[in-house]
């Protein structure tokens, strides 16, 4: 992606984690630490902008849930709000005036500051309620049930693991994932072969992260098979010689037919 994109998408999860208000509280919270609390504002502060930049650097590398090194950050963010709430609270007893007058604020403040974070739960459940979602299973079931036996899957961070590992079901395939895995962990690349980055690009073809050569490799073996994903396209496979044929009505299973020559 484009630098203002990533930026853009940097952006959209920084300051879209809390509500503008929530965001000026936790700045006076940060300041008052600052000057009254020095130790504190370290310490958060190194945590805020220490993961900050480990999620810049992974956006950098284009991994996609960089988002989630944004969390610890939210928390040290978090508690600049509640010390920025405390300064406020403190401020308002400070007031000259009257006890009742002194009361209603703090009542006040206290209410908006609980009453803010409540603003919009309910679209935001509804955009993360996962109760009704079944991909997953749609996904397993139709590998399992539409695939040929000992045939390759290409996939990406898919619920085919969990169909081979917990549920035990068609461990006669081959896993592999080419599309530019994120992690130095490389092990789960292949199923159910648990080797090495190297050696499943020099086994599998691992290293072509448009799929087509793991593709290629497969071929010669037997039934190739593609679980499409936001990392792959078909054009690149349909270049190198294949016809990609949809896989009953799932919609994102294609075999990969090698063209006769």
């Amino acid at each position: 992606a484009a630098p203002s994109t990533r930026l853009t998408l940097l952006g959209d999860h920084l300051l879209g984690q809390f509500p503008l208000i929530l965001l000026l509280v936790g700045v006076m919270g940060a300041v008052y630490l600052l000057f009254t609390e020095r130790a504190v504002a370290i310490l958060l502060g190194t945590l805020f902008f220490g993961c900050l930049g480990q999620a810049v650097v992974y956006l950098q590398l284009g991994i996609e849930d960089f988002y989630v090194f944004l969390i610890p950050a939210f928390l040290s963010f978090g508690l600049c709000i509640s010390a920025g709430l405390g300064t406020l609270l403190r401020f308002a007893e400070r007031l000259e005036v009257g006890s009742a007058t002194r009361t209603a604020i703090l009542m006040v403040l206290s209410v908006l500051m609980l009453a803010v974070p409540l603003v919009g739960v309910r679209d935001a459940y509804a955009t993360h309620d996962r109760s009704d979602d079944f991909g997953a299973r749609r996904t397993i079931e139709a590998v399992a049930r539409s695939t040929k036996r000992n045939a390759t899957i290409l996939h990406h961070r898919s619920p085919l693991w969990y169909m081979v590992l917990v549920e035990q079901r068609r461990r006669d395939l081959t896993m592999i994932d080419p599309f530019c895995t994120s992690w130095d962990r490389h092990t789960d690349v292949v199923w159910p072969n648990p080797i090495s980055a190297a050696e499943a690009a020099d086994r599998y073809g691992t290293d072509d992260t448009t799929g087509v050569k793991a593709a290629l490799e497969a071929a010669k073996n037997g039934p190739v098979y593609l679980l499409a994903n936001a990392r792959s396209k078909l054009e690149p496979f349909r270049e190198a010689g294949f016809d990609v044929e949809p896989v009953g009505k799932y919609g994102s299973l294609y075999e990969l037919v090698p063209r006769r020559r």
